[in-house]
C-alpha cells in the first residue's frame, strides 16, 4: 500500500510516501532561518511558510517515489498536538487530498508518531502492541515518561514547567550561541569541561522541571566566571542527569523496550547515558529525531498492519493539546 504522510504540527513542512512502512519519498522544509532572528517559532510566520511550501513539497514527494495520486492507498496527517494554525493548514490539505482521491484519512497523534519512529523502515512484529514498554519524549514541546500497552498511555513523569528542549533553546540564547540551542549545545559539549555542579530537580511524585536549572545557568552567566564552552557543558550534563534519574525510577525489567523519541533523542550525552540503563533503548535514526513525515506515515501504516486504525470522516479537527488516549 501507498501512503502519503503530511507533517505541519510546529516550524517544519514534511510530506512521505511510504509504502508500507518503507520510506520511499521524504522531504522537510526547515523554517529555522525564518525565525531564528526571534529566537523560536513565531506561530503566524510558521503557518504562512507552511502554505506556500505544503503544495511543492507534495508534487515533489509524488514525483520522487514515481507513482501517481491514484496510486495512493490512504492519506495519514498530524492531527495534534502543535500549533493551531499550522495544524489546520495539515489537515485541510489532508481532508482535501482524501475528498479528491476517494481515498481513507488517517489522523496521528505526533507524539505518538515520535515514539514508534524507531521502527521506519523495519519489519513490524504482529505482536507489536502486546508488548510492555516504557516510552521517553523529550523534544522542544514535551518531556514525558510514559507507560505503553496496547497503544494505550499512562503518563508516570513528565516536566511541570520547562520542556528539555525549550531549556536548551533559552540556555542557547542566553550563552548567544544561536538557534536552535540544542544542537550547538551537543556540538560544543566535552565531559572535560562540566566543572559547575548545576543542582538536578529530583522531584517526587514523577513530577521534573527544568525552570530552576534554567535560572541557574543564568546566574552563572552574570558571574562571568566560566567561559560558555563549561556553562554550555555543565548545563548539558545537568539536563541529561534529570532524564535519567527518572527513568531509573520507574524502569523495571518488565518493559520489553524503552522507546526514545523527539528532537532532543538525537543528543550524544543523552544516547550515552540512555545505553547504561538496558540494553533494550531504541532510538529513531538520527534523521527521523526531529520532526518528520516519514514518522506520521510509520505509525499510520503500523495501525493499519494490526488493525488498529482510526479512519476519519470529514467533519474531524485538529488538536493543539495533547491527548493520548
Amino acid at each position: 500500500m501507498y501512503i502519503l504522510a503530511i507533517e505541519t504540527s510546529c516550524d517544519d513542512t514534511g510530506i512521505a510516501v511510504l509504502k508500507d512502512n518503507k520510506v520511499i519519498s521524504n522531504f522537510l522544509y526547515s523554517q529555522i532561518k525564518e525565525h531564528k532572528k526571534y529566537g523560536g517559532v513565531i506561530p503566524e510566520i510558521a503557518s504562512r511558510v507552511h502554505l506556500s511550501h505544503i503544495n511543492t513539497l507534495i508534487e515533489r514527494a509524488i514525483n520522487n517515489a514515481q507513482i501517481k495520486y491514484s496510486d495512493l492507498d490512504y492519506i495519514a496527517f498530524a492531527q495534534g498536538p502543535g500549533l493551531v494554525n499550522t495544524l489546520q493548514i495539515g489537515l485541510i490539505t489532508a481532508k482535501t487530498l482524501s475528498q479528491y482521491l476517494e481515498i481513507p484519512l488517517i489522523p496521528i497523534n505526533h507524539i505518538e508518531a515520535h515514539l514508534y519512529s524507531s521502527y521506519i523502515d523495519k519489519d513490524i512484529p504482529k505482536d507489536l502492541f502486546r508488548k510492555k514498554r516504557l516510552g521517553v519524549i523529550v523534544s522542544g514541546g514535551h518531556t514525558e515518561i510514559v507507560e505503553i500497552n496496547n497503544f494505550k498511555y499512562n503518563i508516570i513523569s513528565k516536566t511541570s514547567d520547562d520542556t528539555i528542549g525549550e531549556c536548551f533553546d533559552k540556555v542557547g540564547k542566553m550563552l548567544k550561541l544561536g538557534y536552535p540551542g540544542g544542537p550547538i549545545i551537543d556540538s560544543i559539549y566535552d565531559s572535560n569541561k562540566t566543572d559547575i555542579n548545576f543542582k538536578v530537580s529530583k522531584l517526587k511524585d514523577g513530577k521534573m522541571s527544568y525552570s530552576g536549572l534554567k535560572s541557574q545557568v543564568r546566574r552563572e552567566i552574570e558571574t562571568k566566571k566560566y567561559s560558555k564552552e563549561v556553562i554550555a557543558s555543565s548545563f548539558q550534563k545537568a539536563a541529561v542527569e534529570q532524564i535519567i534519574w527518572n527513568l531509573k525510577k520507574v524502569y523495571d525489567k518488565k518493559y520489553e523496550e524503552v522507546m526514545v523519541a523527539g528532537g532532543v533523542s538525537a543528543n550524544s550525552l543523552l544516547r550515552t547515558e540512555l545505553s547504561k540503563v538496558g540494553d533494550n533503548v531504541l532510538y529513531p535514526e538520527l534523521k527521523y529525531c526531529k520532526d518528520n513525515a516519514a514518522m506520521i506515515g510509520n505509525l499510520a501504516y503500523i495501525k493499519i498492519f494490526l488493525k488498529k486504525e482510526n479512519v476519519a470522516n470529514l467533519n474531524i479537527d485538529s488538536f493543539p493539546r495533547n491527548k493520548w488516549n
